[in-house]
């Protein structure tokens, strides 16, 4: 019935914003940005849904470009649990770090909310202060849609991946992407044993691309090797691979 998209409706309450969404949202994408909103609307929109039980009927949420910085990852999960119906967050570059990250899927698991295959989108965003536990669980959300997971995407480093080999060592965790997209990052430090046990982590995956890498002959060596020992067998590349 309403078109309110260009104007400037920063200054609205929870109260009206939660009824404006429900009103106005269809099966279209929700863009914040439409109506000039900010985090503190997003803020006073999750605090009116978690004050009365309130439910958000819209399926598709576009954050992107918002600065989340300020946010907690609680109001987060309170946001995505009062959002039952909804299947694509998108909270690209959105200055969120990877703490927030961890304290919004701790905080669903609390609230015991499933999150959706393919969910969240946090492009743009540098999560380079997530640990190995958190990351493993971000990947296993995201590498459900068969997408290549590009670790630049997120200014992930050589330490991340390091921690999260670890991860799956230690709790024998198996990591669901297909493809993977390492390029340009510097794995001059890594030993070519963590990347024989990245490849047995990944049973699934089809391509790895590690193009540009500061990777040496020792390296690539020790990882062939090392592929020997554990019995991991390197996928043929094939034209469609």
């Amino acid at each position: 019935m309403f078109d309110l998209r260009g104007n400037n409706l920063s200054e609205i309450d929870g109260v009206t914003l939660f009824g404006l969404v429900n009103l106005i949202y269809n099966n279209y994408t929700f863009e914040w940005w439409y109506y000039i909103l900010s985090v503190d609307n997003l803020k006073s929109l999750v605090d009116e849904c978690d004050e009365d039980g309130r439910t958000l009927t819209w399926k598709k949420l576009n954050l992107s470009l918002i600065n989340l910085s300020s946010i907690k990852g609680s109001q987060l999960a309170i946001l995505l649990k009062c959002s039952p119906e909804l299947k694509h967050l998108d909270m690209s570059n959105c200055h969120l770090s990877g703490s927030i990250i961890k304290d919004v899927l701790n905080e669903c698991n609390k609230k015991y909310v499933v999150l959706k295959p393919g969910l969240l989108d946090l492009k743009g965003n540098n999560l380079s202060d997530i640990d190995g536990v958190t990351l493993f669980r971000l990947v296993d959300l995201n590498c459900m849609n068969c997408f290549t997971f590009k670790w630049n995407y997120y200014s992930l480093s050589v330490d991340n991946l390091k921690g999260l080999i670890d991860t799956c060592y230690e709790h024998g965790g198996m990591l669901k992407w297909e493809r993977l997209d390492l390029s340009g990052l510097n794995l001059s430090s890594i030993e070519g044993s963590k990347l024989a046990c990245l490849l047995k982590f990944s049973p699934e995956l089809k391509h790895l691309d590690m193009s540009n890498c500061h990777l040496s002959g020792s390296i690539i060596k020790d990882l062939l090797n090392e592929c020997d020992k554990n019995n991991v067998v390197l996928k043929i590349k094939t034209r469609n691979a």
